[in-house]
């Protein structure tokens, strides 16, 4: 049985083999991923039903000059992030909090597609874009961001 296995799994790996031939790992139902991401996703090897999950960031906002940033997870026509978004960004989020600059991790919601076809959300709270504007200026941000309740005391 010929497969995509990875380069050293041999033909008579039949154990790999059947592991290899499940996939969990979710196609796009859009055009928007990279040539790579195609690749990763037609990988049986890299499925996420092995443990294998990636996703990535949409933007890290930083202020080179005050050092401050934040972690922002984009999403257009009031979609949610997927289960697997929400564990790794909880990961990432519980590791940076006690950096004196972090800013948190924010979820940004658009109705439609950007700030000029309909409400925004931030951190499924309706605001202004004057209010996006100073969240994005680090004005009267709450730190805590999407995830986290109370700011951890250690510095780095």
């Amino acid at each position: 049985m010929k497969t995509n296995r990875p380069i050293g799994v041999g033909e008579g790996d039949l154990e790999l083999e059947m592991e290899y031939a499940q996939t969990n790992t979710r196609q796009r139902n859009d055009n928007n991923g990279t040539r790579f991401e195609t690749w990763r996703r037609r990988q049986p090897h890299l499925d996420s039903g092995l443990g294998y999950i990636a996703t990535d960031v949409d933007f890290i906002w930083r202020n080179y000059k005050t050092k401050q940033f934040m972690f922002v997870e984009e999403k257009c026509k009031m979609s949610k992030m997927t289960t697997s978004q929400i564990g790794t960004f909880k990961l990432l989020d519980k590791h940076m909090a006690s950096h004196p600059d972090y800013m948190g991790f924010h979820l940004l919601q658009f109705e439609n597609t950007s700030p000029e076809d309909g409400k925004i959300y931030w951190n499924k709270e309706h605001v202004s874009l004057d209010r996006l504007n100073q969240i994005l200026t680090f004005n009267n941000i709450n730190e805590l961001g999407y995830f986290r309740a109370v700011k951890p005391k250690f510095i780095w």
